[in-house]
């Protein structure tokens, strides 16, 4: 409450003051940001994808027309990736840290493209999102290297600000969007059936039969009511952490929340997305934290009882030149950012970038899974099918490019095949086993994803689809597509 001797604030600086936020907990958001970039799966195989041959990429939504026209080699992703490492050291260490962070934005948006056309998009969109959205805002006014310049010249930076509360805040909605479209398309596509029918059982079958050894000693796809429960908190969760994160006593309930959704995930099903909640010191009142720390100490004042977080009722928020200059950069990148990633969650589009929606999980997959099988065929002799580890890529990343080879997606091509092939077939221990004449053929088959059907001979291949035919003697010859 205002005394008699001091105005009433005026409507702007109550609009200012809601927003206004500590530079501290932005500036711990910068830090992490710049480390889990630097860190990242597709960061790290960036340089391996890049060697897919360009007939085997699949560009995802949003940037076909850039692929045509992009340089993709090997060395250009190795030098960007390095460039993109220098600009994440100088960011979280905080020198010209709007600066790094817009080089690291720049790098990061052709360096996590290169993994994402190998058949499928895997989600770490936010990475690029939170890059722009930190080279927009003054994150470098605390826990930096500018910071410590700015005291030396007699400049401190502000504590907090409306600049630094709108970014934080634009972060939350970010993170609440990557979680409540899915929720609604769940509810979309299946509605309660969702929740209530076979559905979660078979999402978790196919993640056992991708990984087998996730399949855990309790059996809880033989539990209906335990798997309705989870499928019922799953949406009750994704589509309350938006609304939740923006009330300061929900908060780091929410949190806590889903950080036992992603536990729970990727015990059961494998899914890691540490590269998302590792970003979740976005969400945590670290200079109310450190004010109470200080205040604990024998050496603290009675004014540092109060966190440097939001500025008291009485005080004035800070709304200098260069603080409003920072407030509508931030404002214009973030309506920008919701607008790009509202669309995209609004529509589904998975398979997309720089925006997208995140995995839905939406439909049924129901209990049989795609396969791309190969075999040899010789003159007069019996047909060998190849051992899938023998062809078939490596993890999540290889298992999505399997089922684009394999025309899941409903876009087969034998150029996309044959180019695979090409690559994959000189691999020695291949080699040896297309010695000519002989000739190889493609199908598309189906599986089991039922464990107790996996482990019996009902769990073989069965449905399959001829796709092409290839000879062992030179994989450039041109195929033959399988009617």
């Amino acid at each position: 409450m205002t005394t008699p001797t001091e105005p009433a604030p005026s409507l702007r600086q109550r609009v200012l003051r809601s927003v206004d936020g500590p530079a501290l907990d932005l500036a711990v958001f910068r830090v992490t940001v710049a480390v889990v970039i630097a860190a990242s799966a597709s960061v790290r195989v960036a340089v391996d994808w890049a060697e897919l041959p360009a007939a085997t990429r699949v560009a995802p939504l949003g940037v076909g027309w850039l692929i045509p026209h992009l340089p993709i080699t090997p060395t250009l992703v190795a030098g960007a990736r390095a460039l993109l490492h220098a600009a994440c050291l100088s960011a979280a260490l905080g020198v010209f840290s709007r600066t790094s962070f817009a080089l690291a934005a720049l790098c990061a948006a052709y360096v996590l493209l290169i993994p994402q056309l190998g058949g499928a998009v895997f989600h770490d969109h936010h990475l690029l999102w939170f890059a722009l959205l930190l080279a927009a805002s003054p994150c470098g006014d605390a826990l930096s290297v500018d910071a410590w310049r700015a005291r030396r010249r007699g400049e401190p930076r502000p504590q907090s600000g409306p600049a630094h509360g709108l970014a934080l805040r634009v972060g939350w909605l970010l993170v609440g969007l990557i979680y409540f479209f899915p929720g609604v398309h769940k509810l979309r596509e299946l509605g309660l059936d969702w929740v209530l029918s076979d559905n979660l059982q078979h999402q978790l079958w196919w993640k056992w039969a991708q990984d087998p050894s996730l399949l855990p000693r309790l059996r809880i796809d033989r539990y209906p009511a335990l798997l309705h429960a989870l499928a019922g908190l799953t949406v009750l969760f994704e589509l309350s952490f938006v609304v939740l994160v923006f009330f300061r006593r929900n908060r780091l309930w929410a949190v806590a929340a889903a950080l036992a959704f992603h536990a729970g995930t990727h015990a059961l099903m494998g899914i890691d997305f540490s590269v998302l909640y590792l970003c979740y010191t976005l969400f945590l009142p670290w200079s109310e934290w450190v004010s109470r720390w200080q205040a604990r100490s024998p050496a603290s004042s009675p004014a540092d009882a109060r966190p440097p977080t939001n500025a008291a009722p009485h005080e004035r928020v800070d709304d200098s030149p260069a603080m409003q200059r920072a407030l509508r950069l931030v404002a214009a990148v973030g309506l920008l950012l919701v607008a790009g990633v509202g669309s995209a969650g609004a529509l589904g589009a998975m398979q997309a970038y720089p925006f997208a929606c995140y995995p839905t999980f939406a439909y049924d997959p129901g209990e049989h899974m795609p396969s791309l099988v190969v075999d040899v065929q010789r003159p007069g002799g019996p047909r060998e099918r190849l051992p899938g580890e023998l062809y078939r890529p490596r993890g999540q990343r290889g298992l999505a490019l399997e089922w684009r080879l394999a025309g899941a997606y409903g876009d087969f091509s034998t150029a996309r095949l044959s180019a695979w092939w090409r690559e994959t077939a000189r691999d020695p221990r291949l080699r040896s086993r297309l010695a000519a004449p002989c000739t190889v053929r493609f199908a598309r088959a189906f599986v089991s994803v039922d464990p107790d059907q996996r482990a019996s001979a009902t769990g073989e291949p069965r449905d399959e689809v001829p796709l092409l035919e290839l000879p062992c003697e030179d994989g450039a010859t041109p195929p033959r597509a399988r009617p």
